[in-house]
């Protein structure tokens, strides 16, 4: 670049720029000498470098100037300025260098010396402040290294700031997903997801113990092949909410799992649309509370509130009963002379009817006080023997009524328990006016007592209308009646079974009954603690 601009003045050789002396004349030979070209080199071959030099040097300030500084510093853009201006000046040199090599001459010397002496000046111009240029761009180097320095060091504390930060988010959201997932385990109702296909894809442990599984066993199994009693109902639901998208709530489910094989079981199940990203349905969310042992209650309360009807019913007809034959009994009181065979017998009649009723209001009485814990029992030695000729005498007048036979077989050796004699009396009397009511008339009824080891064991049993095995676990229950045999009862509220239990178990025994069916008879068995010489001396 320097070739084409460094001139003397008129007369000196351009060793240089040409071959020849400015005072020789166009296409003269020099005698000096050029490295760069032959002697007889057109000028062109000088001209035309120093032409693209001198364009490069004055294009390249437009490209430094508009170029962006990425960083903003202020010292490296002084810098590019001071850098255009050098080049700028460079270039300028440069053309006039080119300009004075193409146009010199013997005629033209004195016109373009000055102007290579001003190629000289520029030249040295630049070459000054390219120097200053230098140092200045020196010192701004080492500003900007600083400042890059603080900037890194900014950087790497921001760096760690949010390295810190992201730890901590990601810390609290893995403790969060672990919240989840305990609460998702030890929900206290069932939750599973379902995929497209109707197969597990999570479960909680509490769905899997209603379904009597291990929970891995149903990831990527299908509803039908693991609860198959279930499928129908559940996959018509599922597929409904697939494909509609819609939620369903409070959907009944019934049928049985591997958990309890034979056994019904309710639920009621939310069936809710599992979505993507794009809002595409790609299964469901499954919440699933069973109710089994609710809608027993139900049904027991439902039960009971039947009896309870019936109860009332019953109830209304035994207190009328009575009350009919006793106004007419004073009527015909107040008829007849009171020392008259028929005032006899009115007055007999109205006082069995006074103590049937009484018999059923006591009745009611002390079911009540034992299922409110106030019944207490007189309990003293009592021989069976005693307590039996009590229950007969008490019986006797129904049993002759229906023309029952009973027969009764009683041990010679003495059986004695620790009892309330009167509450005794009363379960038997209850149990033996079972029989009667509930056998024809004519029928046969037994009553038996025994020991078996340090027990004591009263039978009564009749061949009557029997106990369906259906009803046996339930012929014990409040307000209980075997069947629908009104035309052969004589009455009752169906407690005296019930009360006969409760009194039996208060003396530390047990009644049960057994039935081969309906029309087979029925026994009735109770068993007490034997009380013994040597626990009686001990007492």
């Amino acid at each position: 670049m320097f070739a084409a601009c460094w001139a003397i003045p008129a007369g000196v050789r351009l060793p240089i720029l040409g071959s020849r002396s400015l005072s020789a004349p166009r296409g003269t030979p020099s005698s000096g000498c050029c490295p760069l070209m032959p002697l007889t080199s057109s000028p062109w071959t000088v001209v035309a470098p120093a032409l693209v030099v001198a364009l490069v040097c004055l294009a390249a300030p437009v490209t430094l100037l508009r170029r962006p500084d990425p960083h903003g510093h202020a010292e490296p853009r002084r810098l590019t300025r001071h850098v255009a201006a050098g080049s700028f000046a460079l270039g300028s040199a440069v053309l006039a260098g080119a300009a004075a090599y193409w146009l010199h001459s013997d005629a033209r010397t004195g016109y373009f010396g000055p102007l290579l002496g001003l190629a000289h000046l520029l030249v040295a111009l630049v070459v000054w402040r390219l120097l200053a240029s230098a140092h200045e761009a020196r010192h701004a180097l080492r500003t900007v290294h600083r400042q890059l320095e603080a900037e890194q060091a900014a950087r790497r504390e921001g760096d760690a700031e949010s390295a810190r930060r992201l730890a901590e988010l990601e810390r609290r959201a893995q403790d969060e997903r672990a919240e989840l997932e305990v609460i998702y385990s030890t929900a206290p109702v069932g939750l599973c997801v379902l995929d497209r296909e109707l197969r597990w894809r999570r479960i909680n442990r509490h769905l899997a113990d209603i379904n009597g599984l291990p929970a891995e066993v149903h990831i990527g199994r299908s509803v039908r092949e693991l609860l198959p009693s279930v499928a129908d109902q559940a996959e018509k639901i599922l597929r409904r909410v697939i494909e509609t998208g819609e939620p369903m709530q409070n959907v009944p489910i019934q049928g049985e799992t591997p958990a309890g094989p034979g056994r019904a079981r309710q639920w009621v199940e939310h069936f809710t649309p599992l979505r993507d990203t794009a809002g595409e349905v790609v299964g469901v969310n499954v919440v699933c509370q069973e109710i089994t042992d609710q809608a027993n209650t139900e049904v027991a309360l439902r039960e009971a509130d039947r009896r309870k009807d019936e109860f009332l019913a019953m109830l209304a007809h035994e207190l009328r009963n009575p009350l009919a034959p006793m106004r007419n009994g004073l009527e015909i009181l107040q008829r007849v002379p009171g020392d008259s065979p028929i005032a006899a017998r009115t007055r007999d009649m109205m006082g069995r009817q006074i103590t049937h009723m009484v018999r059923l209001i006591d009745d009611l009485l002390d079911v009540s006080r034992i299922r409110q814990g106030k019944l207490s029992l007189q309990r003293r030695p009592v021989p069976v023997r005693e307590v039996i000729d009590a229950a007969l005498e008490a019986s006797q007048p129904l049993m002759d009524g229906a023309q029952h036979r009973l027969t009764v077989s009683l041990p010679d050796e003495p059986l004695v328990v620790d009892a309330d004699p009167t509450r005794l009396a009363q379960v038997l009397s209850n149990l033996l006016n079972n029989a009667a009511k509930y056998t024809p008339d004519g029928g046969q009824i037994h009553l038996s007592a025994d020991a078996q080891g340090d027990e004591v064991r009263v039978r009564i049993a009749d061949n009557g209308v029997g106990i369906p095995p259906g009803m046996l676990p339930h012929v014990f229950d409040l307000f209980t009646q075997v069947g629908h045999h009104a035309q052969r009862a004589q009455g009752g509220l169906g407690i005296g079974l019930s009360l006969a239990r409760r009194l039996v178990t208060l003396h530390g025994g047990c009644l049960r009954a057994e039935s081969a069916g309906p029309d087979q008879g029925s026994t009735f068995t109770i068993t007490l603690p034997r009380l013994t010489d040597a626990a009686r001396a001990a007492g």
